[in-house]
């Protein structure tokens, strides 16, 4: 799955510093981030993420029957369902090209597509940890 990530600025940013760590958190959760300081990048990086979790995740819904058969069900992610759920709240419905109405009630993460998205950017987290630079 080759994923090019939103960017996220100025009012379009709706994670805060905590929230952003929370997110992270889940994303990249061998990593120790609560010493840094969380930028604006991060908020979008982090938020793009969840954002990308949730689309991805609802378009593998569409073939929901085969994934229940053949995959993993729906993970849990109480960790952050709270910040999905709030975060899919106050989006832009142009965030996300296959997410919809129950989607956006009741969001869903896959762990398929939550795996996917750490493995494409791994790397970007770990150089932004090393060099403070988030480039993705």
């Amino acid at each position: 799955m080759a994923v090019n990530l939103q960017h996220f600025s100025g009012k379009d940013l709706r994670l805060d510093q905590e929230q952003t760590r929370r997110t992270l958190k889940f994303f990249f959760p061998q990593t120790d981030i609560d010493h840094i300081n969380v930028t604006d990048d991060d908020r979008s990086f982090a938020q793009a993420l969840l954002v990308e979790a949730i689309d991805a995740s609802s378009k593998m819904s569409y073939v929901k029957v085969i994934f229940d058969k053949l995959y993993t069900p729906p993970i849990g992610f109480d960790y952050i369902k709270d910040l999905a759920k709030q975060l899919v709240k106050c989006a832009m419905v142009n965030w996300f090209q296959h997410a919809t109405g129950e989607d956006f009630r009741n969001p869903k993460l896959y762990i398929m597509a939550v795996d996917q998205l750490r493995l494409n950017f791994r790397s970007v987290w770990t150089i932004r940890l090393q060099t403070d630079e988030l480039t993705y």
